[in-house]
């Protein structure tokens, strides 16, 4: 996959502040938007730990001096856990859709809500009913799934680079501002998301309002 253009020509730590401070902008949003969404969906995110996404993104940094395999193992993880929160997430905020839609998560015949799902359970969902239009994410998405699966391994498994994870940063970005951008928040007083700390707005206040958007989180 290619990532945006504009990451590019950001270093590895500056790719982890982008991401952290993009990823609590969208979080804070999220963890307080009782009034805006509707009361199932603030209550499924009440009780979702945002805030560790929040932290898990801000953990990034460690990572970009690792030594060891074991480090890059770790980093692999810590970025698969940003990959599997985001779907959650989108699929949190899209609750009314999800639920009153026939397709969904099911396990033993039965559907599942978001969070309770896996991060195979997500990938195989959001390819057949999301990414059917826009950008199709699934390349990253096994990229981050194999090799952060190396953690459970006895064999041998190809767990990448540090420049590949790095890249791999490049494409996180991307994604985050993509799904993001995909979800809906008011159109009046909300300054817009974040990736630095001087940044007025990152995306447009034009998305609709929970309920009515442009497009369902399934179909």
């Amino acid at each position: 996959m290619t990532p945006d253009t504009d990451t590019l020509g950001y270093d590895a730590d500056e790719l982890c502040q982008r991401i952290a401070i993009l990823t609590r902008s969208i979080m804070d949003f999220w963890a307080n938007s009782g009034g805006w969404a509707s009361g199932e969906v603030a209550s499924l995110l009440d009780k979702s730990m945002l805030h560790w996404q929040t932290s898990l993104a801000e953990s990034l940094s460690r990572w970009l001096n690792m030594d060891s395999d074991g480090d890059l193992i770790l980093a692999w993880i810590n970025l698969g856990a940003l990959v599997e929160g985001q779907l959650k997430l989108f699929l949190c905020v899209y609750y009314d859709d999800y639920t009153n839609d026939a397709k969904g998560i099911c396990r033993r015949g039965q559907k599942i809500d978001p969070d309770s799902s896996q991060l195979e359970e997500l990938r195989q969902f959001f390819q057949k009913h999301i990414w059917d239009v826009g950008v199709n994410w699934t390349p990253y998405v096994e990229l981050v799934q194999q090799r952060r699966n190396a953690v459970h391994a006895f064999q041998r498994r190809d767990i990448g680079t540090v420049n590949e994870w790095i890249d791999a940063l490049r494409l996180h970005l991307s994604f985050v501002r993509d799904i993001g951008g995909r979800l809906p928040y008011p159109d009046e007083e909300f300054p817009g998301l974040r990736e630095t700390q001087i940044e007025p707005e990152r995306f447009p206040n034009t998305l609709p309002r929970v309920g009515s958007a442009q497009r369902s989180a399934t179909r």
